[in-house]
C-alpha cells in the first residue's frame, strides 16, 4: 500500500493533468477527440492556478488557527508528525527543514510553554529510492542541540506514512502510558486525516494545526492572477482527500 500510494500521488497533481491533455492532443488521431484536449488543459490550468478559488476551498478544509496560550498545561506528550525535514548526505549533519518546518517550530513553542511534558517524534524514512536515516532520529539530534533534555524526547522511528504514525505510536504508548493525553502537531491541511487515524487507534489527541496553506488575499492581483504556487497547494490538498477516501475504504478511519 505504501508503494502504491507513492505511484498514485503522481497522477493527483493538476499540472500533470494539464500535461496529459496536451499529450493526448498529439496522441489522438480523431479530430473529434483532439479538439477538446487543448481547451480542457487550459481550463484546468486556469482553474487550479487561481488563488481565490483555492483559498475559499482550503479555508473551509483547514479550519481555524489555534494559539499556544489556548492549549491546556497538562498534556503528557506533544506528538510531532514527520514530513517537515529533508536529508542531504552531502551536507553531513546540517539539519534541513522544508516547507512544513513550522511543525517543528510549533512543537518547540509548545514544549517551552510547558504545554506538554515530553515530545514524541513519529516519523521514519519515506524515501522509496534509497535508504535514508529515520527522520525521528535526525530530529532528536536537532532537539538535543536546542537544549531539550534527552529524557523528554521519545522516538517512533519506523513509520513511513500517517497510518503507521498512528499505529506505531499507539504500540509505543501502550508500553509506557496507555491513557496518555496528547497534543497532535501536524499541518492544518493534514490534520483531519491524521486525527481520524489516531482516533481509530484509540489515542486521545487534541489537534494543534500548523503551517496553514490557505491565505487571505490582500490585493486584487492575488485574487485574479494565476499562481504556480497554487498548483502545488492543490496537489497537497487533493492528496489529503484521496488519502482519507482510501483509508475510509480500508476501514482505518
Amino acid at each position: 500500500m505504501f508503494y502504491l500510494s507513492k505511484a498514485i500521488y503522481f497522477f493527483l497533481a493538476p499540472i500533470n493533468w494539464v500535461l496529459l491533455c496536451f499529450a493526448l492532443y498529439f496522441i489522438f488521431r480523431k479530430k473529434a477527440w483532439r479538439k477538446y484536449c487543448i481547451p480542457l488543459g487550459i481550463s484546468i490550468l486556469v482553474l487550479f492556478s487561481n488563488p481565490f478559488v483555492f483559498n475559499i476551498v482550503c479555508k473551509g478544509w483547514e479550519g481555524k488557527m489555534v494559539t499556544v496560550d489556548s492549549m491546556e498545561n497538562h498534556y503528557d506528550y506533544i506528538i510531532l508528525l514527520g514530513g517537515f525535514s529533508s536529508y542531504n548526505k552531502q551536507l553531513g549533519h546540517q539539519y534541513i527543514s522544508n516547507e512544513r518546518g513550522n511543525r517543528l517550530i510549533a512543537t518547540l513553542q509548545l514544549y517551552r510553554a510547558r504545554k506538554g511534558k515530553k515530545i514524541l517524534m513519529s516519523g521514519g524514512s519515506g524515501n522509496i529510492w534509497e535508504k535514508t536515516p529515520s527522520e525521528a532520529i535526525l530530529t532528536k539530534g536537532f532537539l538535543l542541540e536546542m537544549g531539550i533534555s534527552e529524557m523528554d524526547i521519545l522516538l517512533e522511528p519506523d513509520s513511513r506514512n500517517t497510518y503507521e504514525n498512528a499505529l506505531f505510536t499507539k504500540r509505543l504508548l501502550n508500553q509506557i502510558l496507555p491513557d496518555a493525553k496528547c497534543l497532535l502537531v501536524t499541518s492544518a491541511f493534514h490534520m483531519r486525516r491524521a486525527r481520524a487515524l489516531f482516533k481509530n487507534q484509540g489515542i486521545d489527541v487534541t489537534p494543534y494545526p500548523t503551517d496553514f496553506i490557505s491565505e487571505t488575499p490582500n490585493r486584487p492581483r492575488s485574487i485574479f492572477l494565476p499562481s504556480g504556487k497554487i498548483l502545488w497547494k492543490w496537489e497537497a490538498l487533493i492528496k489529503e482527500w484521496v488519502g482519507i477516501f482510501v483509508y475510509w475504504l480500508k476501514g482505518d478511519i
